[in-house]
């Protein structure tokens, strides 16, 4: 298992081939359902970030959102500080 939704949807690869050519497999959380999506991982999340990807058995109101990444916003003074 790669990851999931809140809801319960699983992300799995499909490991056949070279690992640069596995595909993603999205698992429904309810109904035995499953779509896949011809592309790496890196693909599938820039997809989903962009819109162009929306599996259909992702919840309705899980993308697009306000901040899809939220950088880190400390300093690196702050980073040695707590690190010594």
């Amino acid at each position: 298992m790669v990851g999931g939704t809140y809801n319960g949807d699983s992300i799995f690869w499909i490991p056949t081939g070279p690992a640069e050519t596995w595909k993603i497999l999205i698992w429904g959380r309810g109904e035995l359902t499953f779509e896949v999506f011809d592309c790496d991982l890196t693909e599938f999340l820039a997809g989903l970030a962009t819109g162009k990807i929306a599996p259909r058995e992702f919840p309705d109101d899980m993308l697009p959102c306000d901040e899809f990444f939220n950088p880190y916003k400390g300093s690196p003074e702050q980073d040695d500080a707590s690190s010594g």
